[in-house]
């Protein structure tokens, strides 16, 4: 990669505060004892930060040394994105470290002493930046090379071009999950969203759960949940806060919707700020990265291809098999360069554009169906938009993509609802007892799952729980006898 020409800035400031520090120890041309005094932090890009960039446009890293430290006298810095070096600072830019000099500078900028108070702070501008994921490693090293101290910082950079001039300020995608009597597989799934969805955190997604349980001690659970992911908004199906709205639950409610069924608490959470949205049902995993690139690539599309109703994260182009159904011959489509296919002339899961589980569509043309249709439960939300598109509608675009590796897998463990007759695994737990060991502190693993491909989407798989260092599997739990929450 070609970094363009670097711009520098060095002032005497005041320690910004930093984030998660990598440090190690070295050789260096005078000993130093570790103290916040010499210490190397990052302030900009933070840890985890997704940077939104125009195109063509420089970045700016900005970082401090301790005020014991002293730039060169006990080293040089060296700046990293992935594997390019793209600056040596002595205290000036330098090209190589022979250029820089060896001990105090005419400008006595190594002879500069702090008070552990105050620090150095550089301002390093790069250009030439694409949408991907990067790790900064800014090292003091002595004149030999060898690091004295480092600092590091993960961050992932959102390059935007002409195409994506209505990147809006709010989440670009909103995600709703549905959730019913199932905290335990709530937690796993939303375990797994931290783990492998890239900026799950960011401003680039809107997380919200509606949930609904049949009794305490499922209550309870969600109460445990909700205190374990801080970042997720949580909304109890029939007992939204009237704060929670949005424009389609006003017109709803101002054409005579009854605003405390299923259809308003719904609409309440269909954000018409966000221009994307996509659900998850508490019984998925994500097991596969999503990457900014992926993540940009499903706006751009959808933004781009009128023709194209959806980007399902579900599918993939290993998908032989349809479990909902039974069946084993649901061969892959032919694609063309951006993954799509007409799922008009497909079979099993490649037919079904308009499902609930991890398909991204675009937030009007879904809202104009949620407003249209009459559903009591997000089974029969599914079924009614289905059975519109099914019947040849043109306001349902002929084409759907998705991701070379699937991104999620559905586990059907269980069934929790009685109006569609869904097939599920008959050894494995019940709801009930999933929901007692998670009362108990067992959380369900997922790590075993990461990057696996499967020829089906709904993955009947063994419920594994983490207990301390040990770990056993919930199918080998004997059934309650006369259970009936399922």
């Amino acid at each position: 990669m070609r970094w363009p020409a670097i711009a520098m800035l060095m002032m005497i400031g005041a320690a910004a505060a930093g984030g998660r520090e990598g440090r190690e120890g070295g050789g260096g041309r005078e000993a130093l004892p570790t103290s916040r005094g010499d210490e190397i932090v990052v302030s900009h890009p933070r840890q985890d930060e997704l940077v939104v960039l125009q195109e063509h446009a420089n970045f700016t890293i900005t970082l401090s040394v301790g005020g014991r430290l002293k730039v060169p006298l006990h080293g040089l810095l060296v700046l990293h994105l992935n594997e390019d070096r793209i600056a040596i600072l002595c205290p000036k830019p330098a090209e190589q470290l022979e250029d820089c000099p060896n001990g105090p500078t005419e400008e006595g900028d190594g002879d500069v002493e702090g008070n552990g108070e105050k620090c150095k702070e550089f301002s390093v501008e790069v250009g030439g930046l694409k949408t991907a994921e990067y790790v900064l490693t800014v090292e003091l090293v002595d004149v030999l090379g060898n690091p004295i101290r480092i600092a590091r910082r993960h961050f992932n950079a959102l390059v935007l071009n002409e195409i994506d001039e209505s990147l809006p300020p709010h989440p670009v995608f909103n995600v709703i999950i549905f959730s019913m009597d199932r905290a335990c597989q709530l937690d796993q799934l939303l375990s797994s969203v931290q783990e492998r969805i890239v900026n799950a955190n960011s401003s680039m997604f809107r997380w919200q759960v509606l949930y609904k349980f049949s009794n305490k001690k499922f209550g309870d659970g969600y109460r445990k949940v909700k205190k374990m992911f801080p970042w997720v908004s949580f909304h109890q199906q029939s007992n939204l806060s009237s704060s929670v709205t949005s424009a389609y639950f006003d017109m709803f409610v101002a054409e005579g919707g009854d605003a405390k069924s299923f259809k308003g608490d719904y609409l309440r959470l269909v954000d018409d700020r966000s221009p994307f949205i996509l659900h998850f049902v508490d019984d998925m995993v994500v097991t596969g990265v999503w990457s900014v690139q992926e993540q940009v690539f499903a706006y751009r599309l959808l933004s781009l291809r009128p023709d194209v109703l959806t980007v399902s994260l579900r599918l993939h182009p290993g998908i032989t098999r349809c479990y909902a159904t039974g069946s084993d011959r649901t061969p892959p489509p032919s694609f063309d360069p951006e993954m799509t296919w007409n799922w008009m002339n497909m079979m099993g899961d490649w037919a079904y554009p308009m499902s609930l589980d991890a398909h991204i569509f675009r937030t009007e043309d879904h809202a104009r169906l949620a407003m249209a249709l009459q559903y009591m439960n997000p089974n029969t939300l599914e079924g009614q938009m289905a059975s519109f598109c099914f019947s040849g509608n043109s306001a349902c675009p002929p084409r759907m993509s998705c991701y070379r590796e699937a991104k999620v897998i559905n586990i059907p463990a269980n069934r929790v609802q009685n109006t569609f007759p869904n097939r599920y695994m008959s050894d494995a737990p019940s709801p009930a007892l999933l929901n007692t060991e998670f009362l108990f502190n067992r959380r369900l693993i997922t790590k075993h799952l990461w990057d696996k491909t499967f020829d089906t989407v709904h993955v009947p798989q063994p419920l594994i729980f983490a207990v301390g260092n040990l770990q056993h599997e919930m199918s080998e739990i004997v059934r309650e006898p006369g259970d009936d929450s399922e």
